[in-house]
């Protein structure tokens, strides 16, 4: 990614309407949303943020959202079709994650979520930044789907 910065209501709009296929299929299998009311609404959140391409156009958006009462924060993520299909973007993109990665574990020494089994890239992504796989929960979302459970601390 040429830059990563604050996402907008507009970022989350457009990558809503380019997103990949197995994103989708994700946030609708865990929450039931679709991505053109998850996305606008989570570019409020202070800590959601946006790669954008050599073009300056949004490719990625992610964060992570706090677990109240708890020192965990949830990590998330969706991109385009233009991310997906090319490889270059990819690898910048992964080069700028690990950086920010830490920038989340020290606000939140615990980052996890649940992802969809059936999202490969997912999987890849949060293998390479170190994330644990926890378990294999064979229903869960609002679908009912088997949801992969993963957490990575921050080492002190």
């Amino acid at each position: 990614m040429e830059l990563i910065r604050k996402a907008t209501v507009e970022d989350g709009r457009d990558i809503a309407s380019r997103i990949r296929q197995a994103d989708r299929r994700e946030a609708l299998a865990y929450t039931g949303v679709p991505p053109s009311i998850l996305l606008p609404y989570a570019a409020k959140e202070p800590n959601t943020l946006v790669g954008l391409g050599p073009t300056g156009r949004p490719e990625v958006i992610f964060g992570v959202d706090p677990v109240p009462g708890t020192p965990m924060g949830m990590i998330w993520l969706m991109a385009t079709k233009e991310l997906e299909e090319d490889k270059v973007l990819q690898m910048t993109f992964l080069r700028s994650c690990k950086t920010q990665l830490n920038r989340f574990l020290e606000e939140y020494p615990v980052l996890g979520n649940y992802l969809d089994e059936r999202n490969k890239l997912h999987l890849k992504w949060v293998r390479w930044l170190g994330f644990s796989i926890l378990k294999r929960i064979p229903n869960w979302g609002v679908e009912g789907r088997p949801f992969l459970q993963i957490v990575i601390t921050r080492k002190d």
